[in-house]
């Protein structure tokens, strides 16, 4: 059965005296004992320095210990005044434990211990956590929102974003655990920094949007510095499929008012011959959903794809003409139809950045059954956008620039009508900056092989080629 498991740590316990250190062990933690109720008792719970870690069979007593512990830090009087300096980080996860003996905790007191792979989790999360913040998993969110709408347990769980975990622990995405009507921390500072006031007027919707982009340019500089390195082939692709899911989790957005991630993303890349292979992907489930798409050439140029042979390939087939734009399918499951959103190059009536829009009948592919009928896919709604990687570019910023397509960015919903216009330019940004990790890649992988390559003229390459003639 899986287990609440609670780890929170105490900001600026380093900071106080030997004063104040006592009192957090004479005063705090007997306050902390007495917020846990008849019947919330954990399994296991102990400290470790100014850490905390608490186990319990219940989430919703394991959500309500973090909330309480919490309040307790920010709004308690204290007799050692001290401790109204300390902040609090708390991580919530929920996993399978194992409980056994502890032959050191033996020597003083009840032997019982939890332990497992699923502790680690919070222990990696709760160093990022902010100050007074709660962070839950993806697997505790779950739990406290089917709590939350069994009428079980008051309080709010918002969707943060991802996060990169210390350690090479991966990236997970995370929540906020609120109190019944508590506003999340503010996004509008988190988001684009010092901003001030102005940035009270973007929606929430907008912040998400903005946080997204944000997220995947620190991914793309990341990679770019340590793909600087020296590694092989093998360990760039294992690294770019680690950067690029991380980039897809921080696209799934939550949709106006809920925790669900609004969206699902994946990577389509453009294979030989053609074929759309999808490569990176978040949702098995998605993943499945994915018929087989082809772009097809003739004399090296794009052929206009036939009807239902696709999204990716219409949208590929656009960009591959010069016709940039993102492709918006409204509601696949009741029609094939798709608004491509041509971007207009420069000036115009409509100005630098805008769109004309362009109705396309029978876009979408369908994945058929084994008796040929058509299935539905998970998702309802769609974007797609082309993946550039820039070959050759000039010194004029003004100046056109070679691309070669990588493949498509393809953007799904659950909910019917998610994507509008005003969508278009962040999908454009996104598959922008993917484009800039496949550069990176290209570029490291270049330098890579090349290392690798014997320099002409070595004895390597006398060798090969006396054996070439002597077979002549």
């Amino acid at each position: 059965m899986p287990q609440g498991i609670v780890l929170l740590d105490l900001k600026g316990f380093g900071k106080l005296s030997a004063h104040g250190q006592d009192a957090v062990f004479q005063e705090f933690i007997p306050r902390v004992r007495k917020l846990v109720r008849d019947g919330q008792i954990p399994r296991d719970a102990n400290t470790c320095g100014d850490s905390i870690l608490a186990v319990f069979e219940h989430t919703g007593a394991a959500a309500k210990f973090a909330l309480d512990v919490r309040h307790l830090v920010r709004r308690a009087d204290w007799q050692a005044g001290e401790l109204s300096k300390l902040g609090v980080r708390i991580a919530l996860h929920v996993g399978d434990v194992q409980f056994g003996k502890d032959e050191l905790r033996a020597l003083a007191k009840d032997d019982s211990h939890a332990y497992g792979s699923a502790i680690v989790v919070p222990a990696r999360l709760e160093p990022r956590v902010p100050e007074n913040q709660i962070w839950l998993t993806a697997e505790a969110a779950t739990h406290v929102e089917t709590l939350i709408a069994e009428g079980q347990f008051g309080a709010d769980v918002r969707l943060s974003g991802p996060t990169t975990l210390p350690k090479s622990a991966g990236t997970r995405t995370v929540f906020w655990l609120l109190e019944k009507g508590e506003q999340p921390p503010d996004l509008a500072q988190e988001v684009i920094g010092d901003v001030g006031r102005e940035a009270s007027a973007l929606s929430q919707e907008t912040l998400h949007r903005v946080g997204s982009l944000r997220a995947l340019n620190e991914y793309v500089e990341k990679f770019h510095v340590w793909a600087q390195g020296d590694h092989s082939d093998h360990t760039l692709k294992l690294v770019l499929k680690q950067f690029a899911e991380a980039m897809l989790f921080a696209l799934r957005l939550p949709a106006a008012g809920q925790t669900v991630p609004l969206v699902n993303a994946g990577i389509l890349e453009r294979k030989r011959g053609g074929h759309l292979q999808p490569t990176y992907m978040i949702d098995n489930e998605y993943h499945h959903s994915v018929p087989s798409m082809q772009i097809r050439t003739h004399d090296n140029k794009p052929v206009c794809p036939d009807a239902h042979a696709g999204v990716a390939p219409y949208c590929l087939y656009r960009h591959f003409r010069g016709e940039y734009g993102v492709a918006i399918a409204h509601d696949v499951h009741t029609s094939p139809h798709i608004v491509y959103h041509r971007r207009t190059r420069k000036g115009g009536e409509q100005g630098v950045g805008s769109y004309v829009d362009e109705k396309v009948d029978n876009v979408y592919r369908y994945k058929h059954d084994r008796d040929g009928r058509d299935q539905l896919p998970p998702y309802r709604s769609l974007i797609n956008c082309a993946i550039p990687r820039v070959s050759e570019a000039w010194s004029d910023p003004e100046a056109d620039y070679h691309v070669e397509w990588v493949g498509t960015l393809d953007i799904t919903s659950r909910e019917p009508d998610a994507f509008t216009h005003q969508d278009c330019a962040w999908a454009e940004a996104a598959t922008s900056l993917i484009g800039s990790l496949y550069q990176s890649h290209h570029d490291a992988r270049k330098k890579a092989l090349a290392k690798r390559s014997p320099p002409a003229g070595s004895g390597k390459n006398r060798h090969l080629k006396k054996r070439r003639s002597s077979s002549l």
